[in-house]
């Protein structure tokens, strides 16, 4: 099947990729035609246009953290393509120590979050 992909902020090809495999639950729905136009896939998403749109409307990124906190919390896994994937994991009890009295401290049981950054973010050249 072929995908729509970007790579980096405004390089936009069109490649094969395998076709998705659905898991227990989920439905794989397979539309016949794209409404994606030519050009569409890079409209205001270049570096100044999505600036301009954060710095204009700032409450968007607090409604998709507000999103994302929701996700976690049920225990739900958010993954960003590209950039990673954020996981909640158990965490064991155990005992650690006070650092000031050298005191032992039982650390209940509890869940953590866990990020796993995606392959681009890998890949940065930092």
């Amino acid at each position: 099947m072929k995908q729509v992909l970007r790579k980096g902020l405004k390089e936009v090809v069109v490649d094969e990729v395998p076709d998705p495999v659905p898991s227990a639950h989920h439905v794989l729905v397979r539309p016949a035609r794209s409404l994606i136009s030519a050009g569409t896939e890079t409209a205001s998403i270049h570096t100044e246009g999505l600036l301009r749109g954060v710095a204009e409307n700032p409450s968007h990124i607090r409604t998709v953290l507000d999103a994302m906190k929701a996700s976690m919390m049920k225990g739900e896994r958010i993954e960003l393509r590209g950039f990673g994937v954020f996981q909640v994991k158990p965490r064991k009890r155990g005992i650690g120590r006070n650092p000031r009295t050298g005191k032992e401290v039982k650390i209940p049981p509890g869940r953590t979050i866990r990020f796993k950054p995606g392959k681009d973010l890998q890949n940065l050249n930092i």
